[in-house]
């Protein structure tokens, strides 16, 4: 039993995971009861599934036995609308950038032009 999964269980679902429940865990995955999200580094997979009438996201290490933590499904990984929300943000972003960097451009060229005496035409 991982400790941290417990605590993460407690802190982030409200529930309080028995030693047997982290047990029950391993066993729904192998039993493909759990929904598999994405694997990981060093053999970590990440699944959701449901534990007492709520689905949580586990992060597991299967060739050990062991969930390693429990992890908040407020952002899931594979949704197409926040990874469209996403883009759209970083995109925004660049465009900000990008209109900065010319503003700036703008500014410096016209600072340029009337210390030299000529005038910018835009």
């Amino acid at each position: 039993m991982t400790t941290h999964a417990s605590e993460q269980a407690e802190a982030r679902y409200g529930l309080s995971l028995s030693a047997r429940d982290l047990e029950r865990i391993i066993e729904d995955i192998e039993a493909g009861r759990g929904h598999w999200v994405k694997s990981g580094r060093c053999g970590v997979e990440v699944y959701d599934l449901s534990v007492r009438a709520k689905v949580m996201r586990v992060a597991v290490a299967l060739d050990q036995g062991v969930v390693l933590t429990v992890l908040p499904r407020d952002r899931p990984h594979n949704d197409p609308h926040r990874n469209s929300q996403e883009q759209e943000r970083r995109e925004e972003a660049f465009r900000r950038r990008h209109d900065d960097r010319r503003r700036h451009r703008r500014k410096r060229m016209r600072k340029r032009h009337a210390k030299a005496g000529r005038s910018h035409g835009g």
